[in-house]
């Protein structure tokens, strides 16, 4: 089952993924990631989940950062990215520019 586009009568667009990923669907996502953080400078990129039910919610959050870390793992792999900066990048992308947007300090 692939990701389904709605548009809503605003003008925004949902992107729905199934609950249950299998792996094409998942190698996809890290496919994606991984061509995201080569195209955009890391200060630019926000991640993050939404759902309105905890358990979806919860397994979101754990499949996109794993996504994340394997992503940013090919990267290294196959040497586009050094291994120093791995950590740096995700923090910035899973919660460092979200802090600097919206005014907030998650360490304080």
């Amino acid at each position: 089952m692939a990701a389904t586009l709605t548009a809503p009568a605003v003008e925004t667009y949902d992107i729905a993924f199934p609950v249950e990923w299998s792996y094409y669907e998942y190698n996809r996502g890290v496919n994606a990631v991984v061509t995201m953080t080569e195209a955009a400078p890391g200060h630019k990129l926000l991640w993050g989940t939404e759902s309105t039910v905890p358990e979806v919610f919860t397994g979101s959050a754990i499949t996109s950062r794993r996504m994340l870390a394997d992503a940013l793992q090919r990267r290294v792999d196959t040497g586009s990215l050094p291994e120093k900066l791995t950590i740096p990048l995700a923090e910035r992308i899973l919660y460092k520019n979200a802090e600097k947007l919206s005014g907030m300090n998650i360490d304080a």
